[in-house]
């Protein structure tokens, strides 16, 4: 179990000082992928925040943008009327 635990330990040694010598020599690359990696999440978090504007918006232009209810004001007989007559004034 040691041993193991010694080998990965040896080979992430191994592997994070090749980067460091990789980095060292191919600086340009390496800034550019820092460059792009900075841009695409400052991109992200805009969006995400654009995204949450506008549900947010929708919910009171959902409200908003509702018909007007129209409601009918009955002058009917107690027999009862048609509602579709001239008895009826609409109110809004």
């Amino acid at each position: 179990m040691t041993t193991t635990v010694f080998i990965i330990k040896i080979l992430a040694t191994l592997l994070f000082g090749g980067f460091i010598v990789w980095g060292y020599w191919h600086e340009d690359k390496f800034v550019e992928f820092e460059d792009l990696l900075i841009r695409a999440i400052r991109v992200y978090f805009k969006r995400r925040r654009q995204r949450k504007l506008a549900q947010k918006n929708m919910t009171y232009t959902k409200t908003s943008m509702q018909k007007p209810r129209l409601h009918f004001e009955a002058s009917c007989p107690k027999g009862g009327c048609n509602p579709g007559g001239p008895q009826n004034r609409r109110v809004a």
